[in-house]
């Protein structure tokens, strides 16, 4: 951020920057969902199931780190950003893989977001799952998180894992004895909603992980882009890009 870009920061109220999402944002997300899930379901059956159709898996294989976004829509209040990545985890089975996913209690040891997690609820195939999330880009914002976390495996080699947001709440003065929870569906809107898909292959290497997130935010309204612009474009990259990374590297030897 540049000197200039700093004093208007301060200069900004902070009012400016606290937003309410609205009901019509929200069915937005919800439809844009219902049909990629139903892409993703034939994707997945297919003979080479994948939630990166059409994608090589050269550069995966020889241990690079592949994002890549989908879609940037924007919608009336807000904005679907919808992203798709890869690793390769050399040397892992597919449930040495599915085993770091589903232990939400461990996540906070993993991810670099993750400051607190632990598994609500456990049950066949589905578990619901809590994280607080530090997200920082510009400005930091801390948010509790809850989801709904349904997991097969349906061939050898093979698993998948669809994670839904069923809560996000902004936290304000986190950590301090002033700490407060917002109301659900206000704060500065970086994250509405996040959805997060896995599909796990194994190959001779070990184990591909491919992992799609849709997550909703705020729009950016006339005379904030250089803030909110930025960390709309740019945090939802660098998130994936984290989680992927972060996956791999623990379980490396």
């Amino acid at each position: 951020m540049t000197l200039s870009g700093s004093a208007t920061a301060f200069a900004t109220p902070p009012q400016a920057l606290i937003v309410t999402l609205q009901p019509e944002t929200v069915r937005a997300y919800e439809t844009y969902v219902s049909q990629t899930e139903e892409q993703l379901k034939k994707s997945l059956q297919s003979k080479e199931p994948s939630l990166w159709p059409n994608h090589s898996r050269e550069g995966v294989l020889r241990g690079e780190i592949k994002t890549d976004r989908i879609a940037r829509q924007a919608v009336e209040g807000g904005l679907i950003h919808d992203w798709i990545g890869s690793v390769l985890i050399r040397d892992k089975s597919v449930e040495d893989v599915a085993g770091l996913l589903t232990d939400y209690d461990r996540h906070k040891n993993v991810y670099p977001e993750v400051t607190a997690s632990r598994v609500v609820q456990r049950g066949e195939n589905r578990l619901k799952a809590y994280l607080r999330l530090r997200k920082k880009h510009v400005l930091t914002v801390v948010l509790d998180t809850e989801y709904d976390v349904t997991f097969d495996s349906p061939a050898q080699g093979r698993w998948q894992s669809w994670s839904r947001s069923t809560r996000i709440v902004e936290v304000s003065n986190p950590g301090s004895k002033d700490e407060e929870i917002l109301p659900v569906g206000r704060g500065h809107g970086f994250l509405w909603r996040m959805n997060v898909y896995w599909n796990l292959v194994e190959v001779p290497a070990g184990t591909i992980a491919e992992c799609r997130s849709i997550s909703l935010s705020r729009g950016i309204p006339f005379g904030l882009n250089w803030i909110i612009g930025p960390i709309s474009s740019e945090l939802p990259r660098e998130s994936l890009a984290g989680v992927l990374r972060a996956t791999r590297d623990s379980l490396a030897d």
